[in-house]
């Protein structure tokens, strides 16, 4: 019995440590990258807005991988409203005409993974630790 305990808290500790890599590998079956051109004009100010065509995948300004502009400037997404898809982006040269080329990540457009994606890492998660739960506690079988 103290065998499968120690193989158990083994197995958690490995369960653990690759948490991050499961999670991403999830997030990659939950999303799509997609790329959208947008034409902005700055006037005094350097902010502006783009409404996206999706909305962001957790409604989270991180889900953006890239913003890249026509001109010398280092674009930035500043705040996202989920509600109207709309992206304000800073950091933009005051006065100046450019073409942003935005790619960010959506919710993946399937009945299965719309049914099932939020609920992957628990499904994960909690059938591993079922089964080491399992394993200690009934496998093995009689002795």
């Amino acid at each position: 019995m103290m065998g499968r305990i120690f193989v158990g808290i083994l197995i958690l500790v490995a369960l653990f440590s690759f948490a991050t890599v499961i999670n991403t590998g999830i997030h990659t079956i939950r999303t799509e990258s997609t790329s959208q051109n947008e034409i902005v004009t700055t006037g005094a100010t350097t902010n502006s807005t783009v409404t996206l065509r999706y909305a962001l995948f957790g409604e989270n300004t991180d889900q953006i991988s890239s913003i890249s502009s026509n001109i010398t400037e280092s674009p930035v997404a500043l705040s996202y409203a989920p509600i109207t898809k709309v992206l304000t982006i800073g950091a933009l040269q005051a006065n100046k005409t450019r073409t942003l080329v935005l790619t960010y990540s959506v919710v993946r457009d399937d009945a299965p993974t719309a049914a099932l994606g939020p609920f992957l890492s628990f499904l994960v998660f909690g059938g591993l630790l079922f089964a080491v739960v399992w394993g200690i506690f009934k496998g093995g079988g009689r002795r």
